[in-house]
């Protein structure tokens, strides 16, 4: 798709606590800002906030604020909300399952080196607390710490899973996302968060640099829970529509955008 809300490439960055103006909320509740540069450039190209609450992840877009994405996988589902027309649509994370299974069924042997990490390719260095994974055309470097809470490495490597699968295999710009998944995986295997990371892509010669920077508390404030209650009511009150007629909407509205420019 070519909505931005929707280019959601991978998510990281540069942690920072917060003290005051925190709420009493499930021990497990946690915040992430996170910044997107595209190449060298010093502004952020996409800017996001999501918030880890009781097992489900609720992705704001900073830069389309009608755009909301929530990740339950509980209830093995992912909803778009769209507030300025009062509509949703719900994909059902095994329907995903299904388009990455049989993507990687038709990759060639080729593709899959290009695309998919060995064993050989992944490596963590604990003395500067690094994390690499690489395949023949893409290659993830990620900073890491230790997070506060258990088992925040797993909700945030949880996340950017679905995340990635879904800008994968809903956008116009898709990207194979096993390398990723498999950079989540060695993450959440040894209690990992990233702080940074740097994604280098090489196609035809030519290679593009993505690095996410990420601002984390381990905690979330009254205002985040008033966000998750507003999103509850959207989830009951908006309108059902199948995600063929969602992007159609999404479109129709962008159209007056694009003629401007």
């Amino acid at each position: 798709m070519s909505m931005a809300w929707m280019s959601k490439w991978l998510f990281i960055g540069c942690i920072c606590l917060a003290s005051t103006g925190f709420a009493q909320a499930p021990a497990s509740a946690f915040r992430v800002e996170t910044d997107i540069y595209f190449e060298d450039s010093k502004q952020p190209a996409k800017q996001t906030l999501t918030l880890f609450y009781e097992g489900v992840f609720y992705d704001f877009d900073r830069d389309q604020p009608s755009s909301i994405t929530v990740i339950d996988p509980n209830g093995r589902r992912i909803v778009l909300l769209d507030r300025d027309r009062n509509v949703q649509t719900r994909i059902s994370m095994d329907e995903i399952l299904g388009m990455e299974a049989q993507v990687q069924q038709q990759l060639a042997e080729s593709e899959m080196r290009r695309m998919v990490p060995t064993a050989e390719g992944t490596s963590f260095d604990s003395a500067t607390m690094t994390m690499n994974v690489s395949a023949e055309a893409l290659v993830y470097k990620a900073k890491c710490l230790r997070p506060e809470g258990e088992d925040f490495a797993r909700q945030y490597a949880d996340f950017a899973d679905w995340s990635a699968r879904l800008n994968a295999f809903y956008s116009d710009r898709p990207l194979p996302p096993f390398a990723r998944l498999v950079l989540n995986r060695e993450l959440a295997k040894q209690g990992l968060f990233p702080s940074e990371i740097q994604r280098v892509s090489t196609s035809r010669g030519r290679k593009s640099v993505v690095t996410s920077k990420l601002l984390a508390n381990w905690a979330i404030s009254k205002d985040d829970v008033t966000r998750v209650e507003k999103v509850g009511a959207m989830l009951v009150d908006f309108k059902m529509v199948d995600a063929k007629t969602f992007r159609q909407v999404i479109e129709t509205a962008q159209k007056p955008e694009a003629a401007r420019r």
